[in-house]
């Protein structure tokens, strides 16, 4: 997902990412760390960076918010977005694109005006899976929280109550 600040368009990113087989890939970040193939990239070997606080958070919260999908699940579902199906291999994937199909989505709600993880509702991810039998209006109100603290805390919850159910606690 490529943010943006959805008021203003601010970009977070400002690289291009180009439409290849397996999802968008910024081609300088594929450049730099293509000879680990498939490992994982040790923290020593990223470079480094300066971003300002509110630029960090936006980052740890993307990435919270996309971690637990691996690799395959995350191509299948940019395969599914508006700028993928737009857009030609080996093409760039324009801002235009990206910003006018994400500025439609429930998560981006999180980003409009300022990113406020403690004081203002949140709005998790779209799950086509999950929300494929009920209206519109029943799934932006399971998958709204009144903030994004009370989402984590829900989401431990389930979790906790999970492992309960497969007897690993």
């Amino acid at each position: 997902m490529s943010t943006y600040q959805v008021e203003d368009q601010d970009k977070a990113v400002v690289e291009e990412f180009q439409h290849w087989d397996y999802g968008p890939v910024n081609t300088q970040v594929y450049s730099e760390y293509q000879n680990h193939g498939g490992n994982p990239i040790e923290f020593d070997e990223v470079l480094d960076f300066q971003i300002d606080q509110s630029e960090k958070e936006l980052i740890d919260f993307i990435i919270e918010n996309y971690i637990s999908f691996d690799a395959w699940t995350l191509s299948t579902m940019t395969h599914q977005e508006e700028p993928w199906k737009k857009t030609s291999n080996n093409e760039v994937i324009s801002d235009e694109l990206i910003y006018d199909y994400y500025k439609k989505q429930r998560f981006s709600k999180n980003f409009e005006n300022y990113l406020d993880l403690h004081n203002k509702p949140f709005y998790a991810l779209e799950n086509p899976a999950f929300e494929l039998d009920m209206s519109q209006d029943d799934a932006d109100e399971i998958s709204t929280y009144p903030s994004y603290e009370s989402y984590k805390n829900t989401l431990s919850i389930a979790e906790h109550d999970f492992d309960l159910l497969m007897g690993i606690v």
